[in-house]
């Protein structure tokens, strides 16, 4: 069983609409949610007991959704000769940013909330690169950033600390509501009878037309560990050639067909696994019990 995180949640302003702000005390974060018409609000927050909008910290910067999915830019905010990184870069992007000047609605920051500078610029870097990374294979999201930041190179001995804060920012977003994942659309209105296949992963769902066509259905669950040595090199070169169809969980993002039962339960399992025996139909009845 996974243990509980326990999180913060404040409005400093007193108005759930304006700025919004989260404490995750196990990375030793802080969150906050900046309506674009907010910005001077940080201003009158500073000195106060929000001190930590003074320091740097890395953000990103998000949109209404579009055709082409939920705009996205991921920044940092580095230390400033003239203070205020995190005020000072928030305005830059609403009035002079050519790159995010006229699409984005809300920004997301997050700051150490220990004051020690555990990030330093090298740090930043890192976060940065790290997040626009993940964004990048995201389908879901429409990624605004011009060029890939370059990431830093941290020091081994301040890897876990990062690693630590790249999963509290992360928690931090979904907290905020923002998840940036694909919304998966399970097509199940095809001609075929449906299975399932179970792993230890969870549930995968196959439709067969009654002839040559296999479909993994989006939504299905894929075993994400290491492929077994027995596999054959093919079908291990097919499943990490489509490692970004994964979500981190190992669901499925869309559809895939394929040419036997057998070539999709391998995809699933990451093993040698006999189709027609893997697959199951709502009676548990087997697939090969079926095909005459």
């Amino acid at each position: 069983m996974s243990k509980p995180k326990f999180f913060k949640f404040s409005f400093p302003s007193g108005d759930p609409k304006g700025i919004a702000r989260c404490a995750y005390d196990k990375a030793a974060i802080v969150a906050y949610r900046i309506p674009r018409d907010r910005i001077k609000e940080i201003k009158e927050l500073e000195g106060s007991s929000h001190d930590d909008l003074q320091n740097p910290g890395i953000y990103m910067l998000i949109g209404k959704p579009t055709a082409n999915g939920i705009p996205l830019y991921v920044g940092q905010a580095a230390p400033r000769k003239c203070g205020d990184p995190i005020y000072n870069r928030l305005s830059e992007h609403d009035r002079t940013e050519k790159r995010t000047r006229d699409w984005w609605t809300t920004a997301f920051v997050f700051i150490d909330a220990t004051n020690s500078r555990r990030i330093d610029e090298t740090g930043l870097k890192y976060l940065e690169n790290a997040l626009y990374v993940s964004a990048k294979d995201n389908p879901a999201l429409d990624l605004r950033n011009g060029n890939e930041p370059p990431g830093g190179s941290p020091d081994e001995s301040v890897m876990s600390v990062l690693d630590d804060i790249y999963e509290g920012i992360n928690l931090c977003a979904k907290v905020f509501g923002f998840s940036g994942e694909v919304e998966i659309s399970q097509e199940t209105t095809m001609e075929g009878m449906t299975f399932h296949g179970r792993t230890k992963s969870g549930e995968a769902n196959l439709i067969w037309d009654g002839r040559e066509q296999y479909t993994l259905l989006a939504g299905s669950m894929i075993r994400t560990e290491k492929e077994a040595t027995t596999l054959l090199k093919g079908d291990v070169k097919f499943r990490r050639e489509n490692a970004g169809l994964f979500m981190p969980d190992g669901k499925l993002k869309r559809n895939l067909v394929f040419k036997s039962s057998s070539a999709a339960a391998k995809f699933v399992c990451g093993f040698s696994v006999a189709g027609p025996a893997f697959w199951k139909n709502e009676n548990g009845i087997k697939l090969k019990d079926i095909i005459v």
